[in-house]
């Protein structure tokens, strides 16, 4: 009597090697596009803060991955992406720093 073989059943979806990271960036844009419309008030400082909560942990570990992974090159360009967003959430927190001085007028705020 032979053995039977178990047949591995082909997977539904068939991704490529992007693949998760295409469909977690899909998501992840799905996400902060519900985020952004149900936003009241304060959208840009609250927008900073979660590009910053969000994108060291991201771009900060596919960095640190690619470096496990002797992907010195990719790592770099993660680690270009992380400073992209640094930069994009002090531009955007000094610009409503600025902004809320100047709606409290001269002589009101210190």
């Amino acid at each position: 009597m032979s053995p039977r073989r178990l047949r591995r059943r082909p997977p539904l979806i068939r991704l490529g090697a992007p693949g998760p990271y295409v469909l977690a960036a899909a998501f992840a844009t799905a996400a902060w596009s519900v985020a952004r419309l149900l936003d009241g008030s304060g959208g840009s400082p609250a927008g900073a803060l979660v590009g910053l909560a969000g994108g060291i942990p991201l771009f900060g570990g596919m960095a640190a991955l690619a470096l496990a992974l002797d992907r010195p090159l990719t790592a770099g360009l993660h680690g270009l992406v992380l400073v992209a967003v640094l930069a994009v959430a002090a531009l955007t927190l000094g610009r409503v720093r600025r902004l809320e001085r100047s709606l409290d007028g001269p002589g009101q705020g210190g």
